[in-house]
């Protein structure tokens, strides 16, 4: 369903209540009286009447419109300061995290340079052991032979 626009209806309303206003108080002027210059004075006092009641409508009309417009921007500058907030908050937590990721993958990397010094160790180790493991091969066979010899 679309909404009609407040301008169009406050257009309207205007229109059929002037309207309604110039029909019946016409009839009724021309019902109360015969006499020119007082029915020129009914109609002039009918149209200061009507101006009077039209901007009282329009007052109170726009009144109504400018205020809740008025509220929903001051709901607006709200919703903006919270929102700045929160975006602040959010970055300032963010950060944080950040911070502590930085800190733990340094200790990561730390631990992970130790591991891969204990590894090269290790490995240099097994090299020596592999080695020592050959000499003693070869010099069991070296003692069998002197054995067998």
């Amino acid at each position: 369903m679309k909404k009609t626009k407040f301008e169009y209806k406050l257009t309207l309303g205007y229109l059929i209540i002037g309207g309604l206003w110039i029909l019946f108080s016409d009839k009724l002027a021309n019902s109360l009286t015969n006499d020119q210059r007082l029915l020129t004075m009914i109609h002039m006092l009918k149209g200061w009447f009507y101006v009077l009641i039209t901007g009282l409508l329009f007052y109170f009309f726009l009144k109504k419109h400018l205020n809740r417009l008025r509220s929903t921007e001051k709901e607006l500058e709200d919703h903006k300061k919270n929102l700045q907030e929160l975006v602040e908050h959010k970055t300032a937590y963010l950060d944080n995290t950040l911070n502590e990721l930085k800190k733990t993958n340094e200790e990561l990397n730390r631990k992970n340079e130790i591991i891969n010094s204990q590894n090269e160790n290790l490995k240099e180790a097994l090299k020596h052991l592999k080695d020592t493991q050959t000499h003693l091969v070869e010099s069991e066979k070296m003692a069998s032979l002197g054995v067998l010899t």
